[in-house]
């Protein structure tokens, strides 16, 4: 084991975030005032996949660094998605060369279970299913296939999508309801892309035939789409003009058993209009795109009637934003209580693009300021914004940010209804080098295995966290590659580790210090899976001063530490 020990720690590196080069960022509110946050970046010449999980006192479980999910594969990201099932379980599946994985993680960034098949995939799409697992979407290049998941990681079936459509491409799918899931996707026709859609159900079997999305005589760029509440389907695509003169946006609903209720004009105005949000509310659907009507990107908002599809504002939609310079990729967050709603977009009016929001009514008038507020307007560049809802009264914005010649990097911010930014802070470590200073590194037997610990500066180039890792007896990590974060504390350095055992409990004391004249002690307890017994590590002594050379002692019934303190200036 000795001999096994010293190979693995020759070829480990723990990489840090310098130079993360972050994009396809995903943002997921979760069931427990908390959020996921997933991106694939380049970080050192690979291409990853990254998680970090944060709650709304702006804990982050994995710590600053995250989680890389497909580490060990430098093969790079191909396809990747995303999506958030029940008890706040994370789906993810992606692609490499080595094949396509699907993997299931707890709100503590514990792998529950994680499949892997050789065959790969050029595009990725998941959905949660009510009774636990998912549905997955898997694109081979030319043929789009459905797959079933359980919530332990089992495979049941896979069924092709329309057989006899021998190319397609860019498959989606949205919730139906009990019943089961609609799928839109685009089939080539031997002319053109044509836009499709079928009904399934969760037992993966067709409840209605494929059949062309549209019933007019026109091309499709872009669909958006959701379940109408009712099994049906509701969404506005992008229409394309065969003439050259410009997108516009169209509407349709589908009742459960896809018969058209109606397919109408949105907006036809002069100009581009395009990458349109689907909201639902009671009897309402509120739509926001992006408009270019007076040559300059500006945000257009319409409610609709969902029962008739008749416009309730003006008809070819109300301006929420027309100041000069493109205002870009708005999405909407909605205050039930008042009526109201809260807009969130790239803003270009100095260029480089900044995010700003606006309060509106129900009508598209500004409650704030004019030109609205600035969430973050500094010299940098902004982009791929990502918003959620957290509930009535927070929501989350996440977007990425580019630092010239460092990289790109994710960034999140809580923010209330009323416009108050609870925090907002960026999601990565340490970026001075692209490899972790490790130090005292520990070993201990823990059953046939073997636990490891050490502190490491991924996470920040000023303090060390501590992190652990478990070794089965051919050497197999049981936990992620690069370690898994005993309890992250981002403004302490982690130093002193004492490690105990009681029956399959791993019992960490440590010494958290702030500064040369204040430590305190902290601990937290895990099992063998990596769970953490305690949300955040407690506190053992908080006293003023400096407590240090903490021990466990452990008894028969039960565990103490004890230590060496300097609150009264002497030992």
């Amino acid at each position: 084991m000795g001999y096994g020990l010293w190979v693995w720690l020759q070829s480990w590196i723990v990489g840090t975030s310098a130079g993360l080069q972050a994009q396809d960022l995903r943002l997921f509110s979760g069931y427990a005032q908390d959020a996921w946050v997933a991106y694939r970046a380049n970080r050192q010449g690979q291409v990853h996949l990254f998680l970090h999980h944060i709650d709304t006192s702006g804990y982050q479980n994995l710590g600053r660094t995250g989680l890389c999910l497909s580490e060990g594969d430098s093969t790079g990201i191909q396809a990747w998605e995303a999506t958030l099932g029940e008890k706040n379980t994370l789906y993810v599946a992606w692609s490499t060369q080595k094949g396509t994985f699907l993997a299931a993680l707890n709100a503590q960034g514990l792998l529950l279970w994680r499949f892997s098949e050789a065959a790969t995939a050029t595009q990725l799409t998941i959905l949660p299913h009510p009774e636990g697992g998912a549905v997955l979407l898997k694109h081979t290049g030319q043929r789009l296939l459905l797959s079933q998941w359980t919530g332990t990681g089992q495979k049941l079936l896979e069924e092709p999508l329309a057989p006899d459509q021998p190319t397609q491409r860019k498959g989606r799918l949205t919730f139906s309801g009990p019943e089961g899931f609609w799928v839109i996707w685009e089939a080539f026709d031997g002319q053109r892309w044509q836009a499709w859609m079928q009904k399934w159900r969760w037992e993966l079997r067709p409840a209605t035939p494929p059949q062309p999305l549209s019933s007019l005589p026109h091309s499709i760029e872009k669909v958006e789409f959701i379940g109408d509440g009712f099994g049906g389907l509701l969404g506005v695509y992008e229409r394309v003009s065969l003439t050259g003169a410009g997108k516009d946006l169209y509407l349709f609903r589908y009742n459960r058993s896809g018969q058209l209720l109606y397919e109408v004009p949105l907006c036809t105005e002069a100009g581009d209009q395009q990458n349109p949000r689907l909201y639902k509310r009671g009897t309402d659907l509120l739509v926001v795109w992006e408009d270019n009507r007076r040559q300059d990107w500006d945000l257009y908002y319409q409610r609709i009637d969902l029962n008739s599809g008749r416009p309730l504002l003006e008809a070819q939609g109300v301006g929420l934003l027309t100041l000069p310079g493109p205002q870009r990729h708005p999405h909407l967050v909605l205050d039930y209580f008042q009526n109201e709603l809260i807009a969130v977009w790239i803003d270009h009016r100095r260029l480089q693009g900044d995010i700003y929001l606006q309060r509106y009514s129900a009508e598209g008038k500004p409650l704030w300021e004019f030109t609205g507020r600035p969430l973050i307007a500094n010299p940098r560049q902004q982009h791929s914004l990502q918003v959620a809802t957290q509930d009535f009264q927070y929501f989350w914005v996440g977007y990425l940010e580019d630092y010239p010649q460092e990289g790109t990097y994710p960034h999140l911010a809580l923010l209330t209804t009323q416009g108050e930014v609870r925090w907002q802070k960026g999601l990565w470590g340490n970026r001075q080098r692209p490899h972790a200073r490790c130090a005292h590194l520990q070993a201990y037997p823990w059953g046939g295995r073997l636990f490891l610990c050490w502190a490491d500066d991924r996470d920040s180039a000023k303090v060390l966290q501590l992190y652990g890792q478990v070794l089965e007896p051919d050497q197999t990590p049981l936990w992620p590659i690069s370690g898994r974060p005993i309890a992250p504390q981002p403004h302490l350095s982690q130093e002193e580790a004492q490690i105990t055992f009681r029956q399959d409990t791993l019992w960490v004391l440590w010494q958290g210090r702030e500064s040369d004249v204040e430590a305190d002690l902290f601990a937290q307890a895990m099992l063998p899976t990596g769970e953490r017994l305690f949300s955040q590590p407690f506190v053992v002594c908080g006293a003023d001063r400096v407590q240090q050379e903490a021990r466990w002692l452990s008894t028969p019934t039960k565990l103490y530490a004890y230590w060496t303190d300097s609150r009264s200036l002497e030992e």
